[in-house]
């Protein structure tokens, strides 16, 4: 997987993948969703990678699926009163940039150090209606305390699985 010529380099390259699901679905006139950002995060890499995968381009509908349910389960979370996401393996995903949020919303990008510094969109300047605050982990590291300020009422999306829990459980101040 980390050979030079290889498609997927590590799980880094999947977010690209991601995004180029995205970005074709934004082209649709009939899109789910829009994300003027996932062309350009993908690059030609995430493009590279759904044309040269096995199977690369064959199951689209289910990121546009994805993309969709989780934009929806966020919309109602937020309406029910969340004051902060924290985006656990946040890859290249571009809801705190395209999605119309509170202005009192803390969102927190956690991910592993390259895909952090490859986001382009976090050191944009685009978002200026939120606390946006991305932080680079390693695997196995303590989120902690280190992440964000305590809410009251958290969302948690993380490779998929949504849980929801107070401040003190997921801070590990409990």
């Amino acid at each position: 997987m980390n050979e030079p010529n290889s498609t997927v380099r590590g799980i880094s390259d999947t977010a690209r993948w991601v995004a180029y699901f995205r970005a074709r679905e934004t082209q649709r006139p009939d899109a789910s969703f829009r994300d003027p950002y996932a062309e350009r995060l993908a690059g030609e890499h995430g493009l590279h990678i759904a044309n040269t995968l096995p199977d690369g381009n064959k199951h689209e509908w289910v990121w546009v699926a994805r993309t969709y349910l989780f934009d929806q389960f966020l919309a109602h979370a937020i309406q029910d009163r969340a004051d902060l996401v924290m985006n656990l393996a946040a890859g290249l995903d571009a809801r705190p940039y395209r999605m119309n949020l509170p202005a009192t919303l803390q969102w927190v990008e956690v991910d592993l150090p390259d895909i952090i510094s490859s986001n382009q969109l976090n050191k944009s300047g685009l978002v200026k209606s939120l606390v946006l605050i991305a932080r680079p982990y390693r695997l196995c590291s303590n989120v902690g305390s280190r992440a964000a300020a305590p809410s009251d009422y958290q969302h948690l999306p993380a490779f998929g699985v949504n849980q929801q829990s107070n401040h003190k459980s997921i801070l590990g101040t409990a």
